[in-house]
């Protein structure tokens, strides 16, 4: 299993891929922007699913969205506006940020792990607020 799923190539999926989802007790697509799902399966592109790594959701929250997802037959999408994503990301910074502190007392490599991890999460979500600040 890949530690840090923000490192898998998602943007290099050039097509529908199935898989079975042990959380969401279902299967589920994940297809390129912009393309079907083969079937009436629930989907997820790949920038939705860049999203969601990024919202570092539980269990139990990602479980809430897929459903709600389903029952409005929506998509998920990144904010486009400063606020959404500045709430996004302080709440990703304090978790960053006692990942560190937890470090810091103990250089575990799973603490190591989990820093990085957050980092990466941190900086998707720069990189959106980037993109948001050259549209004005």
């Amino acid at each position: 299993m890949h530690d840090d799923l923000l490192l898998l190539p998602l943007g290099a999926l050039d097509r529908p891929v199935k898989l079975y989802s042990r959380l969401l007790e279902t299967a589920v697509w994940v297809t390129p922007p912009g393309t079907p799902p083969p079937d009436r399966t629930p989907a997820y592109s790949t920038l939705e699913c860049r999203l969601l790594l990024a919202l570092d959701l539980t269990p139990r929250e990602l479980l809430a969205l897929h459903l709600t997802k389903q029952m409005l037959a929506g998509d998920l999408v990144m904010p486009d506006e400063p606020e959404p994503l500045r709430q996004l990301y302080r709440a990703l910074l304090a978790k960053f940020r006692r990942a560190a502190a937890l470090f810091d007392q103990r250089p575990e490599p799973s603490a190591k792990t989990e820093v990085l991890r957050l980092a990466r999460h941190l900086s998707h979500i720069l990189d959106q607020a980037e993109h948001i600040d050259d549209q004005f």
